[in-house]
This record gives structure tokens, C-alpha cells and sequence, in this order.
């Protein structure tokens, strides 16, 4: 069905912002903070909707957040520099990663750019690759699921070493740093 999403003040002509065309959701941000609805939703046609409550609605991205966790810390404890950091150190990392995807030939980071994060390989194939001394790339390693490149200038402080090109479809989960993830690694 179409649905039509509506704001406005009480006592005045609700604007309408959004309209659903059989996909979409809406209200989880009530469920999230258990607040009042920011909007409306007006049946705009004859429709089917699926409800959720709150407990299920907690539950389910609970259960999501406790994977995507164990699935990081995994990949977290197959880096060397990484393995003294203590659980909850561990988990706070996991945490913060993000995923993010490339297609074939994409760069993800740049020989001579400034760190901005450490990246560990969920899938697929990232090529290393430096200039050689008359400026062409030259690979220098090819790394699978499990990898992860980006540490080196960002414990540094230098300038990206190498270059990383996504061969094919890539998965990977970054590290953005803040300034206290890779802190207590290379302090112990």
C-alpha cells in the first residue's frame, strides 16, 4: 500500500514529509528511545503492515549487536600488534568498527595520504601496491579474509606506506580512531 508520513504542531495542517510505497518502516525511533512518534502515518490506500513491540524490537538489535561483536573480535584477535589488548579493550573496538564495502579496482587508501583508519578484510581480496622509483604501482602483496592493512601509519603517525586496491567485491570492517583504541596496543 502507499502510506504518507505527516508533521506538524497540534492545531495546525500536518505537512506532509515522506510517502511509503509498499516498503519501508517507521517508528523505531520511538521503540530506540521511548519517545513520543515524530510523525504521522496516514493510509493513503488499502495496505498490509507488520507491528513490532519494543521488548522484540530491543531484543532482535541486541542479538544483531552481540554477532557483528563476536564476529569483529575475531578478526581483532588475528592481528598480532592487537592480541594483548584486554577484553574489554577488545570488545570496545569491535564495537566501534564499521563496515564498509568497495567494488574491483576501487583504491581504499593511498600511498602518501594521512592515516584515517586501520581496516580488517570480512571478505574478498585487497592488492597492496607501492610507486617504484619511476612512479609506477607495483604490487607487493595480496591479502584475504582475515587481513588487515592501515596499522603501520597509524601507529606512525607517517604518511600511508602503500596503497590498497579492492580486487573484486571487498567487505571490510574500519577502524576510525578516536585516539584510545590503538592506544592501550601499543602501550603493553
Amino acid at each position: 500500500g502507499i502510506f504518507h508520513a505527516l508533521v506538524g504542531e497540534p492545531g495546525q495542517e500536518p505537512k506532509h514529509i515522506h510517502t511509503y510505497e509498499n516498503s519501508g518502516s517507521f517508528g523505531e525511533l520511538a521503540l530506540l528511545y521511548n519517545m513520543p512518534r515524530a510523525a504521522t502515518i496516514k493510509a493513503h490506500t488499502d495496505g498490509s503492515l507488520w507491528a513490532m513491540d519494543r521488548q522484540t524490537f530491543r531484543r532482535i538489535l541486541l542479538k544483531s549487536a552481540f554477532k557483528k561483536r563476536k564476529m569483529y573480535e575475531t578478526l581483532i584477535e588475528s592481528v598480532p600488534m592487537l592480541k594483548t589488548l584486554q577484553p574489554y579493550e577488545r570488545m570496545n573496538l569491535a564495537d566501534a568498527l564499521v563496515p564498509k564495502t568497495y567494488s574491483g579496482g576501487d583504491r581504499i587508501i593511498k600511498q602518501g595520504d594521512a592515516a584515517d583508519g586501520m581496516y580488517f578484510l570480512e571478505e574478498g581480496t585487497v592488492v597492496i601496491s607501492v610507486l617504484d622509483d619511476s612512479g609506477k604501482e607495483v604490487e607487493i602483496n595480496r591479502l584475504g579474509k582475515g587481513g588487515y592493512f592501515g596499522e603501520l601509519a597509524l601507529v606512525t603517525h607517517r604518511p600511508r606506506a602503500a596503497s590498497a586496491y579492492a580486487e573484486g567485491d571487498v567487505k571490510l570492517a574500519c577502524e576510525y580512531p578516536s585516539g584510545r583504541f590503538l592506544l592501550p596496543a601499543r602501550w603493553h
